[in-house]
């Protein structure tokens, strides 16, 4: 995923997407591991009008 958006995402939702959390109890140190396919799907949540 692309780093702007993947930060955009840690900010808005820090207790869901614990990026500096353990490795050894959530995957989320190494950051998201797919690409930006619902990015309009995920702005849109981020961003409502």
């Amino acid at each position: 995923m692309h780093k702007g958006l993947e930060q955009q995402l840690v900010e808005h939702w820090p207790t869901w997407f614990n990026t500096g959390g353990d490795i050894r109890h959530t995957a989320m140190p190494r950051g998201f591991t797919h690409d930006d396919g619902k990015k309009k799907m995920i702005l849109a949540e981020l961003n409502p009008s």
